[in-house]
């Protein structure tokens, strides 16, 4: 019983910090997908004026923030869901 009560608190924890995870993910996809968009509609400019390269590395680097907080939500979503199919060996035991 007081494994229970132990991990209904963290679990809580887990899931505000996957929401708050999701957000920022969220925003960084968005940022990213709107960059996209600006580069596409002005493709040909980009292309006369050979600016290829910082284009490239805007990109790059919003999308590497993306996957950070990506892999962040990962962790945190094993590290919950261990906690939920342990839980029931450790209550067992």
């Amino acid at each position: 019983m007081g494994v229970l009560m132990f991990l209904m608190p963290v679990q809580t924890m887990f899931g505000r910090l996957f929401s708050k995870f999701r957000s920022k993910t969220a925003t960084l996809t968005d940022s990213r997908i709107r960059t996209m968009n600006e580069v596409v509609s002005g493709i040909r400019i980009i292309k006369m004026y050979a600016w290829e390269k910082p284009f490239a590395s805007l990109v790059a680097d919003i999308r590497s923030k993306e996957i950070s907080k990506v892999m962040n939500s990962s962790y945190l979503r094993g590290l919950n869901m261990a906690s939920f199919f342990c839980a029931s060996k450790i209550i067992l035991f």
